[in-house]
């Protein structure tokens, strides 16, 4: 897309009315000019048109001018010259109609930002990524996002989809009324002669899923590379979404994953509007750590650590990618199908477990043939208690075994001054229902951190291995493996 020369002095005029000198460079600098940098065009001396001028002419030659347009429309919501040059010049999906109703919106700026999040995730279309995560995304930031997208197969666009949800989903009486009249316009400016009211009628299909309250996970998985260091992926699943991408795959030493993981994190967090759930997929050398503790210096000095911002559990990369884990994953599942909500950890050190029994306080450290085929037998462990860490390089262990039997919840102390600690550790999580688990452990971390004291929350490692949840369409498989 090109403007003639009048339709850049208009826009050019639009410019210097919507911003000052500063202003101006401030916003054009994130789009990206033909030269390093704004300042290198602009002369020092240069009058806020000559600086108009030539930003636009730069962009307009670089063919990203739609890309300015659609920047000073969102920036300036309730600028009705911007907005309605915008609308001219921008003619994909619902571009056209935006200018009548950003307005709307900025102007309900306090809007519920989980309602026009959980809007914005049930209205989107799989190739739309969420906004920009350097800012808090608003309810125009949004609708801008999704008004460049086609219609879907309700022949509804995704702009009018997320304006139904909101009409839907508000108490502010005022707000519907006016969503209602701009998605009954919009129908009239867009449709075919003829169509608007068969346009109309679609929007009825609409319907507004109650505002999902599950917590969304965040799955990183480090897997070990070729040079001992490890590769890391991860993926976000939303409630009643696919899953998606978070970031690129980071190949770093081992000093560098806990940085990475929580800037995988912290990158999540920006696209939900729910809890945030972190599982961690590790490998042994990884897994005895205390990952829920990993931190970094936050930008105000601070500490970011993620047992406090994130509910993190452990996974066992070994099962996952092992040449025999189908077998594995089969006794995974079968056990994991059994937890339901009613179902809790009674705890028990006898094996075989008595009736009722659902978790084994494993009092040896190592784990032989016989002990992992009583374990593979009892279906009715669902969950193991670790009496010492596994250790870092081990194999023959309790752990392994626990694994190997498809076990999906361990809980391991990585340290404990004495056998009354012990069993503290072991009356807080006694009788808990095995679905509440995870949350217990992340209640006991957070105490944990209010005191100097030795605690459970500060030593606690939660292994909850979900096989309803998996990296999709990726090998599991180390490189190397054969």
């Amino acid at each position: 897309m090109e403007l003639d020369d009048q339709q850049l002095d208009r826009l050019c005029e639009l410019l210097c009315a919507s911003f000052e000198f500063e202003g101006l460079k401030r916003f054009v600098r994130p789009l990206g000019l033909t030269t390093s940098d704004v300042e290198d065009i602009i002369p020092n001396n240069a009058s806020l048109q000559k600086c108009a001028e030539i930003i636009a002419n730069d962009i307009n030659r670089a063919g990203r001018i739609d890309s300015l347009i659609r920047a000073a429309r969102r920036k300036r919501p309730r600028k009705p010259e911007v907005q309605e040059f915008a609308s001219r010049h921008l003619t994909c999906g619902g571009e056209r109609v935006l200018d009548t109703l950003l307005p709307v919106l900025d102007k309900h700026g306090d809007l519920d930002k989980h309602l026009i999040r959980q809007s914005f995730d049930d209205a989107r279309p799989a190739s739309a990524d969420p906004p920009d995560e350097s800012d808090e995304p608003t309810a125009v930031d949004f609708a801008c996002e999704l008004a460049i997208f086609p219609p879907g197969g309700t022949g509804v666009l995704p702009l009018q989809h997320f304006v139904k949800l909101l009409i839907d989903r508000t108490e502010s009486a005022a707000l519907r009324v006016e969503l209602d009249a701009w998605l009954s316009a919009s129908a009239s400016r867009l449709a075919a002669p003829g169509e608007a009211d068969a346009m109309r009628s679609r929007f009825v299909n609409i319907t507004a899923e109650p505002v999902s309250d599950q917590p969304s996970v965040a799955l990183i998985r480090a897997r070990p590379s070729t040079d001992a260091g490890y590769i890391l992926d991860a993926w976000l699943f939303m409630p009643n979404r696919q899953a998606e991408r978070i970031g690129e795959t980071v190949t770093c030493a081992a000093a560098e994953v806990p940085a990475n993981v929580i800037e995988y994190c912290c990158s999540a967090t920006y696209r939900v509007g729910t809890e945030l759930v972190v599982e961690l997929m590790l490998p042994r050398t990884l897994i005895t750590e205390p990952v829920e503790c990993w931190s970094v210096e936050g930008d105000l000095g601070d500490c970011i650590e993620l047992c406090v911002d994130y509910n993190v559990v452990v996974r066992p990369f070994e099962r996952w990618k092992s040449l025999t884990g189908n077998r594995y994953l089969k006794r995974l599942a079968e056990r994991w199908r059994d937890i339901d909500d009613q179902v809790a950890c009674h705890i028990t050190t006898e094996l075989p477990p008595p009736d009722g029994k659902t978790a084994l306080w494993f009092e040896d450290r190592t784990c032989n043939q016989k002990t992992v085929r009583l374990l593979t037998a009892h279906r009715s462990l669902l969950c193991g208690v670790l009496n010492e860490p596994p250790s870092p390089d081990g194999k023959a262990d309790a752990y392994a075994g626990m694994l190997a039997a498809g076990i999906p919840v361990i809980l391991w102390l990585r340290s404990c001054p004495g056998e009354d600690k012990r069993t503290l550790f072991r009356d807080e999580i006694n009788e808990t229902r095995l679905r509440e688990l995870a949350s217990r452990v992340h209640q006991l971390r957070r105490d944990g951190l209010l005191t100097d004291d030795w605690h459970p929350g500060r030593n606690l490692t939660l292994l909850w291995d979900d096989p309803t949840r998996q990296p999709p369409q990726h090998s599991l498989r180390s490189p190397g493996d054969d």
